[in-house]
């Protein structure tokens, strides 16, 4: 007899935990819709700040003089810019929503802004290890290897002259390339 009522007591302990376990989940759930929600944001902002890092660490590594950490570094800023344009698509629907595309789109200029700059710093890493290759004598096509240095500076060039058309390039930026630009397009 004492058994049943033990037993009578622990169903009723039982039952309220389930109100508990379902009182939990509605919150947990609202948390993972807002989190759905935020993604694209999240994604797209931590992707540009690693870009804009690693773009950071290649003038730097540029400046020590490491060309191949900074080939390392420019190829992952590339990869981070072309992460970040594909989840702010999303956004930008989630922003049109909200009413919030302008920012969206100004953000989207900043990325390929810096999709760009890390495509011509690849372009003239490439560059300059062909031709260090070819002055070093460990080029195993000298003509070729130059020809192909030749392309990836007009590349650079091209890109360079396109983001100063459409005045995202800073001062800053314009001056110090400014003779390097001259000596390169003759």
């Amino acid at each position: 007899f004492i058994k049943l009522e033990i037993t009578q007591e622990e169903h009723k302990q039982k039952e309220p935990k389930r109100n508990k376990r379902l009182g939990f989940k509605i919150p947990l759930f609202i948390g993972f819709l807002f989190f759905i929600f935020f993604l694209p944001l999240i994604t797209t902002l931590l992707f540009t700040f690693i870009g804009a890092a690693s773009l950071n660490s290649v003038k730097k590594e540029i400046e020590n003089g490491n060309v191949s950490s900074s080939k390392n570094a420019a190829l992952l800023a590339s990869s981070s810019f072309d992460f970040a344009l594909q989840t702010s698509t999303l956004l930008k629907e989630e922003a049109s929503i909200v009413g919030q595309e302008e920012k969206v789109e100004d953000l989207i200029l900043k990325i390929k802004f810096g999709k760009e700059v890390s495509s011509a710093s690849i372009s003239i890493i490439n560059s300059a290890e062909k031709i260090k290759g070819i002055v070093l004598g460990k080029s195993f096509d000298p003509v070729s290897d130059f020809s192909n240095a030749v392309v990836e500076i007009k590349n650079a060039l091209y890109i360079y002259n396109k983001e100063k058309e459409n005045n995202l390039l800073p001062d800053s930026v314009k001056n110090k390339l400014t003779d390097m630009v001259t000596i390169a397009s003759s």
